[in-house]
């Protein structure tokens, strides 16, 4: 007879039991690992992938911040925290380039002479006198209103939500990008997103391959970083993150005429053309190519068209938004948008942030189509630009943004990202 045997269904039930400690212990040290070093963990979780796979460690990302998200839940519900606005306002001023810099012009009346007037001829029979000739004068200049983004409806109670500040000044002194905030998600309060324009007419957007992603075979010079003839004060004024490593959902790049992934029909895509306008649509229909074009970049599908949320949204699943964190847990969120008249280029990002609060604040902030763009809170990263001596500093959105490496954009990055510059710089 055999004393110490174990029933095997306890058995079973105890390694059960181990398993779920273990994972939960492991979740537990990866939300302590994501929110201490973000870098670290966003490193981690790429060696995990390839020796795990994409799934099994999508999963483990996704409890991790449903486990974040529920502490968060907790501390504003049982605790009475607040939400407060990301940011106290203030704007960001470019330095002048020095070297070609020029006085303003200042329109004046035309000089009057000083000669005093001839004398008038005697009036006689037959004779007119001619009337005196007016002061001469300028002739008026018609002046162009400022740009304003269009007006932002606040989705939640957050005190100065809705409400565009200036954000970006050109050399000249003229707002080229104003910045807002929403909440989009009731259960949420902490979840704000940010909201920047950018004016199309006074800036460009332009695009950057990483020394390492987009993955591609293709022969391509690929430096991963801006040019060094447009990091100059009165040039460079804001940096932003790309989209999805390749690996991730092998979504669309091309630039310069030379495709590093195959661009897939249905997605939704950004494209910069030579001349710098910038259009947004879902590839083969309200998009297709065009030898003008020097930058196509896609990322899922459109999660805003025509000013209305894609229902796709509410899906979690991996084929259709990519192999990676499941669209339905709060994390931090990027994306790009642009107006329905091509004027307005939006950037969004916030934290904790299921897909569909994120598509409901982009349809709520004047956006007629976006695409999401990074996701997790190490790569989602924005930036404006100063110069101080003649060097860039980095000025982050968010405070969180810049705790780890916040100037990853001024090197050699192996990520793609977009910057905008001045006008015809």
């Amino acid at each position: 007879m055999e004393l110490n045997r174990v029933p095997k269904r306890l058995t079973l039930t105890r390694v059960l039991l181990f398993v779920i400690l273990a994972a939960f212990l492991v979740a537990i040290g990866g939300y302590t690992l994501v929110n201490a070093y973000p870098g670290t963990a966003a490193q981690a979780a790429d060696v995990l992938r390839g020796l795990f796979g994409d799934q099994p460690v999508a999963l483990l990302e996704t409890t991790t911040y449903q486990i974040q998200d529920t502490l968060l839940r907790l501390r504003y519900s049982l605790m009475g925290s607040k939400a407060s606005a990301p940011w106290s306002g203030g704007s960001v001023q470019a330095a002048a380039r020095p070297e070609t810099s020029t006085p303003s012009l200042r329109l004046t009346a035309l000089p009057t002479s000083t000669d005093p007037m001839p004398s008038a001829a005697p009036v006689g029979e037959g004779t007119v006198t001619p009337s005196p000739a007016p002061e001469p004068t300028a002739s008026p200049v018609p002046t162009q209103a400022p740009w304003v983004p269009a007006s932002l409806i606040p989705l939640g109670n957050l005190e100065g939500e809705g409400q565009w500040s200036p954000y970006i000044q050109d050399a000249s002194g003229r707002t080229v990008a104003y910045r807002a905030f929403l909440q989009p998600d009731p259960l949420r309060d902490y979840a704000v997103v940010a909201v920047i324009a950018f004016d199309l007419q006074t800036t460009r957007l332009n695009y950057v391959l990483g020394t390492e992603e987009p993955i591609s075979d293709a022969r391509i010079t690929r430096t991963g970083e801006i040019p060094k003839d447009q990091v100059k004060p009165g040039i460079l004024l804001a940096i932003f993150n790309g989209g999805f490593k390749t690996r991730h959902g092998k979504f669309g790049v091309a630039v310069n005429s030379t495709t590093l992934v195959p661009l897939k029909d249905g997605l939704g895509t950004l494209a910069i053309y030579r001349d710098g306008q910038v259009r947004l649509g879902a590839w083969g229909t309200g998009l297709t190519a065009s030898p003008d074009q020097i930058v196509l970049r896609q990322n899922g599908p459109l999660v805003v068209q025509h000013g209305v949320v894609n229902p796709l949204v509410m899906e979690a699943a991996p084929e259709i938004w990519g192999y990676t964190i499941k669209e339905t847990a709060p994390i931090w969120r990027s994306g790009v948008g642009l107006s329905a008249d091509g004027r307005t280029l939006y950037y969004f990002a916030g934290p904790s942030l299921t897909l569909p609060a994120f598509a409901h604040a982009i349809a709520g902030s004047g956006a007629s189509d976006a695409i999401q763009l990074d996701i997790n809170n190490y790569w989602v990263h924005f930036d404006a630009i100063q110069f101080e001596g003649g060097k860039p500093t980095t000025l982050p959105l968010f405070d969180y943004m810049g705790r780890d490496n916040p100037n990853r954009y001024l090197y050699a990055y192996p990520k793609d990202y977009f910057y905008i510059t001045a006008a015809g710089r």
